[in-house]
Parts: C-alpha cells; structure tokens; sequence
C-alpha cells in the first residue's frame, strides 16, 4: 500500500548468492513476522527509484558453511 514501515540499516554485495543484500528493520504494527513476511510485498528506495526485494526472517549466518557448500 506504499507504506513506509521500516529502513535498511546495511548493505553489500552478497558474492555467495550473487546479488546485493541488505539488512533492515520493518515495524510490525501487530502483525505476525512470519505472516508478514510471506504475505507482503517489500521495496526499498534508492535515490528516488524504488525496487522490489525478497525479505526473509532467515539468518544470513552459516557457521558450518553448509548452504554454501550446497550452493543455496
């Protein structure tokens, strides 16, 4: 609905998976992180341009090196 609900507070190239990543806060206003996630559509702007991007509640860090490994 094109509400502003949370920022990026970092960002880099993600050389694993190819493509940037960012890390962010997203306030919940009530909501399920689980549902929220799953059901709703994320974009972040840069420079005026907004662009679509895929949010995940999941760790981006891999101790064991596994998805790596695994190529995921």
């Amino acid at each position: 609905d094109g509400t502003i609900r949370g920022h990026v507070t970092s960002a880099a190239m993600g050389w694993t998976v190819g493509a940037a990543v960012a890390m962010g806060t997203v306030r919940l206003d009530g909501d399920d992180p689980a549902a929220l996630v799953a059901g709703a559509t994320f974009e972040v702007e840069v420079a005026l341009t907004r662009h679509p991007v895929r949010a995940s509640l999941r760790a981006f860090h891999d101790p064991a090196g596994t998805r790596m490994r695994d190529g995921r």
